[in-house]
């Protein structure tokens, strides 16, 4: 631009060539050369894009100090006051343009510092990724990876999506989408893996289940279901095998429930059985305890005939008639001591823990039986003959 003449200090507003050099008036001394001024236009190379949506480098900051104004003429100065003044202004423009370049400089800095950080996470997400650790493994990596995207979309000052400038954020990005993808390969070999064992562990608990011990059955049924919380599956197949083992497990629970049912049904008829031996059993105890008073009666009257007998033959017969009525009244005392051990032994267990549910889970068990033999019913030597004293045995 040329600037030998002097340029209006306000121009009209109702101009509409408010630029228009003004003629020199009359007389006016024309300068040799006129004074060129600084350009602040920034370097093309700093101007970096943001894809991500973060601040990019001041557009403004030169790649390099501008040159320095041109040598004005002694001419050219006109008065001192004005050479004064584009010194300044000179000087000036080089001191903000040196803080630009520093401002921006600190800024580079701040974002490889934040980009060697953020490369660190995605390092340990990609080892993470591999698979070698199993689901675990792949669940901290899926969680690093989205604290690594919030980082870098983040809008809070200081945080990476403020600091990194372009080519640091394309680069933190790509790396990103790399362990993205390495991270959703494994995934799906891992899924394929745990739902093709689970499936074959499901398939072979159910068709235990309509067979098996129900107990059994809801034990492995825990198990299982605390595999399936630790699987890496999708929705779809996770709610298929968790159903498939709902199934199994009401299958239990309903094998149980019969089980119980069948217990007590049994329990009642054994109970039932067991107290019509027990009527019968202390009916046949109190024959054997009539028997009993009337052989100890036998005893008693033969010891007399055999100690008032008048002939030796009359009181060995009473002698044998003797012995067979003791041997009669032991074997009724030992029938009368079994049928009270046995009533005292059944009461207990129709009072006691019999009557309960067996101890432990598992399939029915059957109550104890109740004994159904009986003492057998020894013949009781009959009552011994009263036969009249013949005169040769009393020796008359």
């Amino acid at each position: 631009m040329d600037e030998s003449g002097t340029l209006p200090s306000d121009p009209s507003p109702t101009s509409d060539t408010p630029n228009r050099k003004a003629a020199p008036e009359p007389g006016t001394p024309l300068p040799i050369s006129g004074a060129t001024r600084v350009s602040a236009s920034p370097d093309p190379a700093l101007d970096l894009d943001d894809e991500a949506g973060g601040s990019a480098p001041p557009s403004t900051v030169p790649a390099e100090p501008p040159a320095a104004p041109a040598e004005v003429s002694a001419a050219s100065a006109g008065t001192p006051g004005d050479a004064e003044a584009t010194a300044g202004a000179a000087k000036r423009a080089r001191a903000a343009t040196e803080r630009k370049r520093r401002a921006w400089e600190m800024h580079r800095r701040q974002s490889m510092k934040a980009r060697v950080t953020i490369v660190e996470k995605l390092r340990g997400a990609g080892e993470l990724a591999q698979g070698t650790l199993g689901a675990a493994g792949l669940r901290k990596a899926e969680a690093l990876l989205n604290n690594v995207r919030s980082s870098l979309g983040g809008d809070l000052p200081g945080s990476p999506g403020q600091i990194l400038v372009g080519p640091d954020r394309r680069a933190c990005w790509d790396h990103w989408r790399e362990v993205r993808g390495t991270l959703k390969r494994a995934y799906d070999q891992q899924q394929e893996q745990d739902h093709q064992a689970l499936a074959t562990a499901v398939a072979g608990l159910t068709e235990y289940a309509r067979s098996g011990a129900p107990y059994e059955t809801m034990r492995r049924v825990k198990e299982l279901q605390g595999r399936l919380g630790q699987a890496c599956l999708r929705r779809g197949p996770f709610e298929q095998l968790r159903q498939r083992l709902s199934e199994a497990w009401q299958v239990a629970q309903a094998r149980i429930t019969a089980q119980r049912q069948e217990r007590s049904r049994l329990r009642d008829e054994w109970r039932a059985r067991t107290e019509g031996h027990l009527a019968r059993w202390r009916g046949t105890l109190e024959q054997r305890r009539g028997q009993r008073e009337h052989l100890l009666q036998q005893v008693a009257r033969l010891e007399a005939m055999e100690g008032s007998a008048r002939s030796e033959d009359f009181a060995a017969r009473a002698r044998g008639w003797l012995q067979e009525t003791v041997e009669g009244l032991r074997r009724t005392e030992a029938s009368i001591a079994e049928l009270e051990e046995r009533i005292r032994t059944t009461a207990k267990q129709l009072g006691g823990r019999g009557t309960g549910a067996p101890a432990g889970g598992g399939g029915a068990t059957a109550p104890p039986s109740a004994p159904s033999d009986e003492p057998g019913d020894e013949a009781s030597p009959g009552p011994p003959r009263d036969d009249p004293p013949r005169p040769s045995e009393t020796g008359s």
